[in-house]
């Protein structure tokens, strides 16, 4: 979202690299051009240590852990936004939002489903259950109780980031900037609906937990309520600098959401490519193959089977050989390394540092 790249081109391709120093972020784009800028994060793995402080005239993180509520760095923002009301600023913040560790009182806590709970799955040490369980191989340690408490949770967190967010719009409003003021909401992690708990299934690309909420709010003439063709996160990053009126560097990838927004039909489907350490997932208008690295797994079709449950290979072969083609290409034959030993050494690691690490602990890594 930040550098308009693909994991593998900006180097955080797995939870413990660090942002490559070398990609050039919309932040720096930004600061160039003499906007103001900031980044408030919740979440300790866009922190400082992890490259994400890079290029912000102001940084600032809340790590989980803190004697502070989850959405207290709403209230940072708004302090800044306060001293900053009569600035050009582009601003991101990046919130808890779902993920544990979760803010419940005790008395919270008797409302929450289900009722007489007597499980283990304890909101301020969530994280590290979480984290032990998918050390152990899975979510076989937890219960259908577990599973509906765990989901409870996650739903009143979001619901108190949905307050936090509106009372953030509130106070944009106050200081007479909202007529002037593009926002845009998004996710960067889906939930699968079927997973035994939420946040374990961390090797999962099905479509559930690919797709993530994508709200755009602009200036002037409201574009489409809901495009029909498939966007991704590498969009955010042109988006935002056609927002503030500056020419994406030629490197960047993506559309920008205003033009797919403003279109009555898209002029053609993307492919869009998923990948993990060891998994991988390509779509292609309504159809996505699902596999890990060394074999396919399925070929779905989105628009008969949106929860990618079914493998449509033996009836569609043309689309999984264009699926194949794709993938491969984009994983193996552009993510070759140069054939001169030593002249690729891969992601620089992470080295957090004392409060980060136990702010990760905490988060479940």
């Amino acid at each position: 979202m930040l550098t308009g790249l693909s994991p593998r081109e900006h180097s955080a391709s797995d939870a413990d690299a660090v942002l490559s120093p070398n990609v050039f972020t919309i932040a720096e784009a930004a600061r160039q051009a003499g906007v103001v800028t900031a980044m408030f994060t919740a979440n300790p793995t866009t922190t400082a240590p992890y490259g994400f402080s890079r290029g912000w005239e102001t940084f600032v993180a809340r790590l989980p852990g803190e004697d502070a509520a989850a959405t207290g760095i709403f209230d940072d923002v708004a302090k800044w936004l306060e001293e900053h009301k009569n600035d050009r600023f582009f601003l991101v913040l990046h919130a808890r939002g779902g993920h544990p560790p979760w803010d419940v009182t005790s008395e919270e806590l008797r409302d929450l489903p289900p009722q007489a709970y007597q499980g283990s799955l304890e909101p301020k040490h969530a994280g590290e259950a979480l984290a032990k369980a998918r050390k152990a191989g899975g979510g076989r340690s937890f219960a259908d109780p577990d599973r509906e408490r765990a989901f409870a949770l996650h739903a009143k967190a979001l619901a108190a980031h949905d307050a936090a967010l509106g009372g953030l719009v509130a106070r944009v409003r106050t200081l007479g900037r909202d007529k002037d003021t593009v926002w845009i909401v998004t996710g960067d992690v889906g939930v699968d609906a079927a997973a035994r708990v939420p946040f374990l299934e961390d090797e999962s690309l099905e479509e559930g937990a690919l797709s993530v909420p994508l709200v755009l709010r602009g200036i002037g003439d409201r574009p489409r309520e809901r495009v029909t063709t498939a966007t991704s996160g590498v969009d955010v990053a042109r988006t935002v600098l056609e927002s503030l009126g500056l020419p994406p560097p030629p490197q960047l990838r993506g559309e920008s959401l205003w033009s797919v927004a403003t279109q009555k039909k898209p002029t053609f489907e993307r492919p869009l490519v998923a990948a993990t350490t060891t998994r991988f997932s390509a779509r292609w208008g309504a159809f996505a193959v699902v596999g890990a690295r060394e074999r396919e797994v399925k070929v779905c079709n989105l628009a008969l089977d949106p929860d990618c449950v079914s493998d449509v290979r033996p009836s569609h072969p043309l689309a999984a050989e264009a699926l194949h083609s794709l993938a491969w290409t984009e994983l193996v034959v552009k993510g070759a390394k140069p054939e001169k030993a030593g002249t690729d050494p891969g992601p620089v690691r992470a080295t957090a540092d004392g409060p980060t690490s136990a702010a990760l602990r905490v988060w479940g890594r």
